[in-house]
């Protein structure tokens, strides 16, 4: 009784936050009203701004970021230093929704980012350079541009009351390994541990009415599917269970929502396990079980491997099957894109090559440190 009753004060003060401010209305790339509006999205820019940074201060001039697709629930580390004026942009590849950066920038700021139409993150070195740890929201940190105001949003729950949620979020991941590891069923502990956090979550909702709250709540039930998809693996979850995660839709292209389509796909191809082994039976699979721009947005979480190599030739053997129009866009760019990888890495392999010929070589060194 007091949870449903807090559920419908929390509704009633979002509606009436939405009120004050424009209504954020997210459409799931899984739904088929997407296809139309990502036509119309242009790919996101992200520029970072440092103030006060010290000279000679290199330490804090290194980024280190890792973007989250479709393709990839966790992006490779990538690094970048800061330009002279304290300034970095990222142009994004893909047009998509609430696409999530973990960003680190020397030792001022780590968190997470969204970049949906675009996003500016200043950060004051002054105010930062003696804190205690990393912190993604708070004095020293701003949050500008249209993604703005999300970032922040999502960024202050993310410090809320941390001594509290990290230790449920730590042995809520060590109950996912535990099942993994020993093949036991703890649902009953992970949804005891998933109500608290629950309770936490809705305290910040109920005390912090916002537009963006229904993406926040989504973004924890993908990190709660995820999760509890994948303690299922080679095993049959409860018909209950099962309709509630074919039910979600996530709104980002996020950490949780992309594990969640991950362990989703990978969950389907072990119902029974080896059936499903290869692309081709695991995509017929997914069409048998979903609707076409579902199955088609699950094809694309499908594991191709970690070599450049393998990456290609699993896309171009899911070219065929993908037959939503964004999805297969998509597939295109992400596939000229492990091209170019492939060709930058060969050009500089052969130059290599030559510069390891054109190097000089004394066979008179090397005959003496024979004959020592």
């Amino acid at each position: 009784m007091h949870r449903t009753f807090l559920l419908i004060v929390i509704f009633f003060a979002c509606i009436l936050s939405c009120t004050a401010q424009q209504a954020v209305r997210p459409i799931s790339p899984e739904d088929p009203a997407f296809d139309a509006t990502y036509a119309k999205r242009q790919a996101p820019v992200v520029r970072v701004k440092v103030l006060h940074l010290f000279p000679g201060e290199d330490s804090n001039r290194i980024i280190h970021y890792s973007l989250t697709t479709p393709f990839e629930p966790v992006g490779q580390r990538q690094e970048d230093t800061l330009d002279a004026d304290g300034s970095f942009t990222l142009h994004l590849d893909f047009a998509l929704p609430y696409q999530q950066i973990w960003l680190q920038v020397g030792r001022l700021f780590y968190g997470a980012l969204y970049a949906n139409e675009g996003l500016e993150l200043q950060l004051d070195a002054q105010v930062l350079r003696g804190a205690q740890g990393f912190a993604s929201f708070g004095k020293g940190i701003r949050y500008r541009g249209p993604d703005g105001p999300l970032n922040a949003y999502l960024n202050e729950y993310a410090m809320y009351r941390p001594l509290e949620r990290r230790p449920l979020l730590r042995r809520r991941s060590d109950l996912q390994t535990e099942a993994q590891a020993r093949n036991v069923d703890i649902t009953a502990g992970y949804n005891r541990i998933s109500d608290s956090l629950q309770s936490i979550q809705e305290s910040f909702t109920l005390t912090h009415p916002s537009p963006y709250a229904a993406i926040l709540i989504n973004e924890d039930l993908s990190d709660y599917y995820a999760g509890l998809c994948g303690t299922w693996f080679g095993k049959t979850m409860p018909d209950d269970l099962w309709r509630k995660m074919n039910r979600h839709q996530p709104y980002g292209i996020t950490s949780g929502g992309t594990q969640f389509y991950y362990y989703l796909g990978i969950y389907t191809r072990t119902q029974p396990p080896g059936k499903y082994a290869s692309l081709t039976s695991a995509m017929h699979r997914l069409d048998s079980l979903f609707p076409p721009a579902k199955a088609d947005f699950i094809k694309l979480h499908l594991a191709l491997g970690r070599e450049l190599e393998e990456q290609q030739k699993g896309l171009a053997e899911l070219e065929p099957g993908i037959h939503t129009a964004w999805c297969a866009a998509l597939l295109r760019l992400e596939s000229r894109l492990i091209a170019e990888k492939i060709q930058a890495v060969k050009k500089n392999i052969a130059a290599s090559a030559q510069a390891s010929l054109r190097k000089p070589f004394s066979i008179g060194k090397t005959i003496a440190k024979i004959h020592v």
